[in-house]
């Protein structure tokens, strides 16, 4: 070997070569990437806008969990009346 065919063997090895056609594709389909979204993101900021006024979610969140907490008590006290009915019955039965 001579001594440029060593040096070429030793950068082909040493440094990657930049593909000119590669690089520029990727870079456009980078920025076709950013585009959507950002125009994504704008037509998301449009759409919250355009929505009436709602609850924020805390006060969403609240309510279903009062509601929640209506259901449970109100299972509790079935059992207990329930549990209370079946003992009444089971008295007056066992009486008779």
């Amino acid at each position: 070997m001579k001594g440029g065919e060593t040096m070429s063997v030793r950068r082909s090895g040493y440094k990657a070569v930049v593909d000119g056609v590669g690089g520029r594709r990727r870079r456009e389909d980078d920025m076709v990437e950013i585009r959507k979204a950002k125009r994504e993101e704008s037509l998301l900021k449009k759409r919250r806008e355009a929505l009436p006024h709602s609850p924020s979610a805390d006060s969403l969140d609240q309510k279903v969990r009062l509601a929640y907490v209506h259901i449970l008590y109100f299972r509790r006290e079935t059992w207990r009346l329930m549990n209370l009915t079946v003992q009444f019955w089971r008295h007056v039965i066992s009486d008779s």
